[in-house]
């Protein structure tokens, strides 16, 4: 046969030739091949690491914001809160287009977007440590998930309202229907009862753990009380109506408390004003914070004996559309000095309010460095908008970020980054993300002043 002749005889040298070119361009295609497969999963991971954040930035301030990167299926997204690592975010949603739909418990990962379901449920709250889990299942009682194990256990309490982690291993929740503030150990889940009233507190408790300060209405009577846990010796320090939980100071020494002063015969002429006031735990004394009315929403930082609130200045009776404006303060105990950090024609917040699962009044970072606050034009009705306003402490950069229109939630664990809510749908916004990240880390002096960062317009601002 002609084929064993040759592989027996051997082939001829132009037949070697010709596949050996055969045999390398199949080689350099391989390898052309390869190296395209290598090139494109470089890229790939590029775009992962570094394409998916698409920053604007203010020149001015150095300040920057952008949409967490993520696939976000059609739901209703409410209360971000990040994890206490700065890893991550936690938020609950619940699926539109389904009446049985469950509220889910989410953790996203900033750094891959990855979405994690942790459990169905709402009303949650995550442990200092970041271990317990807290939240309230789907038509289920009270449940404490330990996120190393996966364990579960049940409070078994209807009608629980704020269920809140307060340091590490105790749990704070209201029982509307014992009517009772109670106070559980974990682990253990041990109970015991801080509060007994009619009606449902406004509450918090000293950063040490041994006092809890509380406003109460009773019909037309109102009072403030401090409790002291280890005696439990219950003692009123005033008789007043509260807008807001009372504040304490970082060293459990100072109670500051918003107390409503409403006239005796209501009218359209009749004021109601809100003033601030400070008890002294330690010499058991009562004062105004500055005497002045229409203050509200005090805030301490969380370093030194700094309390930041809101004024309100009322417009002259000749005004034709007399509109209030808003300020934010800082008063220095130490000094008896108030510092004016910024100024808006209206401020969200005052008193607070609930939008989109959100209460929110101006809050301190974690370093004390910074606050943010939510202004809103009233004159020009952006209050279904909202912005989100930022101003160093020292007063050397101030802005105001309204392009997208975002909401202030929650401060990062380094007091580097921001986590906002944009309330939107996904129907009528394009590249739709409902939640958004400030930046301040890179902030700079030179933006002293800024009125507005974004302006509401995409041009004020560069892309990175």
């Amino acid at each position: 046969m002609p084929w064993l002749s040759l592989r027996h005889h051997g082939s001829s040298s132009a037949d070697t030739a010709d596949r050996s070119i055969i045999r390398n361009r199949r080689l350099l295609l391989a390898t052309v091949g390869a190296a395209l497969v290598i090139a494109g999963v470089m890229v790939t991971r590029s775009r992962v690491a570094t394409g998916k954040w698409r920053w604007r930035s203010d020149p001015k301030t150095g300040i920057k914001w952008a949409p967490v990167p993520s696939t976000w299926p059609d739901a209703i997204y409410t209360d971000p809160v990040w994890s206490p690592d700065g890893k991550s975010i936690y938020f609950w949603q619940q699926r539109l287009g389904v009446s049985s739909s469950p509220y889910e418990i989410v953790r996203l990962d900033l750094a891959s977007g990855d979405r994690h379901l942790v459990a169905e449920g709402s009303d949650f709250d995550i442990s200092p440590d970041g271990r317990w889990l807290v939240y309230q299942p789907n038509d289920d009682y009270l449940t404490v998930k330990d996120l190393e194990s996966g364990a579960k256990a049940k409070i078994r309490q209807r009608g629980v309202v704020w269920p809140t982690w307060w340091g590490a291993g105790r749990l704070i929740y209201w029982a509307d229907y014992a009517r009772e503030l109670r106070l559980v150990h974990v682990p253990g889940f041990r109970q015991e009862t801080l509060l007994r009233s009619r009606f449902r507190p406004l509450w918090s408790m000293a950063p040490n753990g041994t006092r809890l300060a509380a406003c109460l209405a009773r019909g037309r009577l109102a009072e403030v009380l401090v409790i002291d846990l280890q005696t439990h010796r219950t003692l009123r320090i005033a008789e007043a109506e509260c807008k807001d939980p009372p504040e304490w100071s970082p060293d459990s020494r100072w109670v500051a408390f918003t107390a409503v002063s409403r006239p005796a015969e209501a009218g359209a002429a009749a004021k109601v004003l809100t003033r601030i006031y400070l008890y002294d735990v330690k010499t058991a004394s009562l004062r105004l914070l500055t005497g002045q009315p229409d203050e509200s929403d005090p805030c301490w930082s969380p370093v030194g004996k700094r309390l930041a609130y809101v004024r309100r200045l009322r417009p002259p009776t000749s005004a034709l559309q007399p509109q209030p404006r808003y300020e934010v303060c800082v008063r220095d105990l130490d000094r008896k000095k108030t510092t004016v950090l910024a100024s808006s024609d209206g401020l969200g917040g005052m008193p607070s309010h609930k939008e989109w699962g959100l209460w929110w009044k101006i809050k301190w970072s974690p370093d004390g460095r910074w606050l943010c606050y939510r202004p809103v034009n009233r004159v020009a009705n952006e209050r279904s908008r909202g912005a989100v306003g930022l101003v160093r402490s020292d007063g050397a950069v101030s802005a105001v970020v309204s392009d997208p229109p975002l909401i202030p939630a929650d401060w990062a664990p380094d007091s580097t980054r921001l986590v906002c809510v944009f309330p939107s749908s996904k129907a009528n916004a394009s590249s739709y993300s409902p939640y958004w990240v400030v930046d301040v880390a890179s902030a700079s002096a030179t933006g002293r002043g800024t009125r507005r960062v974004a302006g509401g317009h995409e041009s004020n601002a560069s892309r990175r």
